[in-house]
């Protein structure tokens, strides 16, 4: 246990600022989830839970790979991994909460051999308000699909922000911004790392391509343009719908012929496996002739009494 603590205690550092963006922000609940997922191939040694109190940060649990979890007194019996073993899912649970609970959160995640990577999540009080879609798009699971956000009105582009909405909490997809040498650069969301990729190379044209999209994509996006006085907020409800099978695409496409395929493909495979079998049993040798000598013994009042012999060799063979 002194191990897992001394491990523990070394990311309590002095913060003056939060750096980068905040990946998630939690509406407050009695009970909230605050995830943390790391979709990469590296091994998990660590992870590590931290609120920011204005100076510092303040140690929530630990889990490690070899040494087991760690729960700080104050947050026990309130608190729970989503996951009781380390595994990609590093999310948290808080149940009984209150405003004290109100603040930032900082998910650490020990990386072997790539290093420590880290998620910024928000938890809040007030929710986001009524937010109106500017469109409705559906598309289909599994599939890859585009969002395109284009700027309408004038005036330079400055910094594009893009963000998804559920019901309780909302996340940064990316942030694109206009460097001084004219180029841009895109900071990405924390669950959105090699999962999207959002073209900024032209602020006042946004694409975002989202591969193999799941029902947990859904939501509504949203992009902010900020060019100084005329800024412009777009927003999409995205929804996806159930895929359709490809056997039962071409199906459709080609009708019975389908069907009259499998038909005529089902009657050739019976009629080689009889032909086999037909020719197999030719092929079997005659056994040794053997004679056999059955006799009939005639039932009483038969008319017939005499005995019956029959030669079955010459039938055998």
């Amino acid at each position: 246990m002194k191990i897992i603590i001394g491990l523990f205690f070394l990311h309590i550092i002095k913060s003056d600022l939060v750096e980068g963006i905040v990946d998630t922000t939690v509406i407050l609940r009695k009970r909230i989830t605050l995830g943390c997922m790391y979709s990469g191939s590296e091994t998990i040694v660590q992870c590590s839970w931290f609120k920011f109190n204005g100076s510092f940060e303040e140690p929530l649990c630990a889990f490690h790979n070899t040494y087991g979890k760690y729960i700080s007194e104050k947050y026990k019996g309130r608190m729970s991994f989503v996951f009781e073993n380390i595994s990609s899912d590093m999310s948290i649970t808080l149940t009984e909460t209150s405003k004290q609970d109100i603040g930032i959160y900082f998910c650490y995640i020990a990386l072997f051999p790539l290093g420590t990577v880290k998620k910024v999540i928000a938890v809040q009080e007030d929710d986001f308000g009524k937010i109106m879609p500017s469109s409705h798009q559906t598309f289909t699971e599994n599939s890859t699909i585009t969002l395109n956000f284009q700027y309408t009105l004038e005036g330079d582009v400055k910094k594009v922000t893009l963000e998804r909405f559920t019901d309780v909490k909302m996340d940064t997809i990316v942030s694109c911004e206009k460097l001084m040498n004219s180029r841009t650069k895109a900071t990405y969301g924390f669950d959105f790392i090699n999962r999207i990729l959002v073209d900024c190379s032209i602020l006042h044209n946004i694409t975002i391509l989202i591969y193999q999209a799941a029902s947990t994509d859904e939501g509504l996006y949203k992009s902010y343009f900020n060019a100084g006085s005329q800024n412009q907020t777009i927003v999409v409800n995205m929804r996806l719908k159930k895929g359709i099978s490809p056997l039962y695409t071409v199906a459709v496409m080609y009708g019975g012929s389908l069907v009259i395929i499998i038909a005529i493909i089902s009657i050739a495979v019976i009629c080689v496996k009889r032909k086999w079998k037909h020719k197999s049993k030719e092929t079997i040798p005659p056994t040794t002739s053997s004679t056999y000598n059955v006799e009939y013994q005639p039932r009483s009042g038969t008319m017939y009494g005499e005995h019956i012999y029959a030669n079955l060799s010459e039938l055998k063979s």
